[in-house]
């Protein structure tokens, strides 16, 4: 049921990322909305807190959101990664262009 429920809030989110945000530098697309890893509930992804890196996937990469930033740093506690905002979240996304 879990996993529906997620890929049903990963196909919303998808259809929610239609518009780009001032940040971008090119075509690239920016979601105006992510999933919260804790709740799967949709968030503004400029409000969100990110873990970066660590040793599991969020969607086919190794950036996970959450609304709240203790959720953050209790998944970074247990499986690592770096907690950063959205503008880093941003630099992340240029990086790996």
């Amino acid at each position: 049921m879990k996993t529906t429920l997620l890929i049903f809030l990963l196909s919303m989110s998808l259809i929610a990322s239609q518009a780009q945000t001032p940040e971008s530098s090119n075509a690239a697309e920016i979601p105006k909305y992510m999933v919260d890893a804790k709740t799967f509930s949709m968030i503004d992804s400029t409000q969100a807190f990110y873990v970066i890196g660590g040793n599991k996937y969020g969607i086919m990469t190794k950036r996970i959101a959450f609304a709240k930033k203790e959720d953050a740093q209790e998944y970074a506690k247990i499986n690592g990664g770096e907690i950063v905002d959205y503008k880093a979240f941003i630099e992340s996304l240029k990086k790996a262009e």
